[in-house]
């Protein structure tokens, strides 16, 4: 199908405001594909979503999402990563979880917000509440082994990284070790520090990865 000429071009207007962040600039442009009626468009609506994504404006991303008519696993991610952006992780998950309803695929830019969020939900302050619901890390878990098994992509060492913070931010630094002694690749210097970090932070100042005793400081 032909697309209008002005389409195109605003789509790169908007594309624009996704990476400087110029939510004033967003608005004026939102404003004109209202006035030139290219607004409905769903290309437009995506990039829109991730305009205002982008510019931790979540409210009228998720809006606009709502009006799509095709709710793609780009869109969902790009809402999954916006609302982890900003700290808001109960809407990061509750999307992932209609993602999954919709049976929309899992690519590798799905996880690392969701693991992120899962984290975020398991950090000390608010951990016992999520706990006393039981088990939202080990739906991480099952989160990671779904990208593996279901959808077919191996994990990445963002992915591993974001394994081992999940994990270690939830008291659970074994757990954290066994991910580290079963990747096919190396450690990278991220994934060290986020395991250590666990370790320092849960008074574990002593600990064996990959044949390695690591001995911390308690400074």
């Amino acid at each position: 199908m032909h697309l209008p000429r002005d389409i195109p071009a605003y789509a790169s207007l908007l594309d624009f405001c996704s990476t400087t962040k110029n939510l004033q600039k967003l608005h004026q442009l939102h404003a004109q594909t209202i006035k030139r009626g290219i607004s409905y468009n769903d290309f437009i609506r995506a990039k829109l979503v991730s305009a205002y994504a982008s510019c931790a404006q979540l409210p009228v991303a998720h809006f606009i999402f709502s009006l799509s008519n095709r709710q793609s696993t780009f869109l969902y991610n790009t809402l999954i990563r916006g609302y982890a952006s900003i700290k808001d992780f109960h809407h990061s998950l509750s999307c992932f979880g209609q993602m999954i309803l919709a049976r929309k695929p899992i690519d590798a830019n799905t996880l690392p917000a969701v693991l992120k969020s899962v984290a975020g939900l398991s950090l000390p302050r608010i951990g016992r509440r999520v706990h006393g619901h039981g088990g939202l890390v080990d739906k991480g878990k099952e989160y990671f082994e779904m990208m593996k098994e279901r959808f077919g992509l191996r994990p990445s060492m963002e992915h591993y990284t974001c394994m081992v913070d999940m994990l270690g931010r939830a008291r659970r630094v074994d757990e954290a070790r066994d991910v580290i002694e079963r990747m096919e690749m190396e450690p990278d210097e991220a994934l060290w520090r986020a395991l250590l970090g666990a370790c320092r932070i849960h008074g574990r100042f002593e600990i064996t990865v990959r044949g390695k005793f690591l001995r911390l400081s308690a400074d």
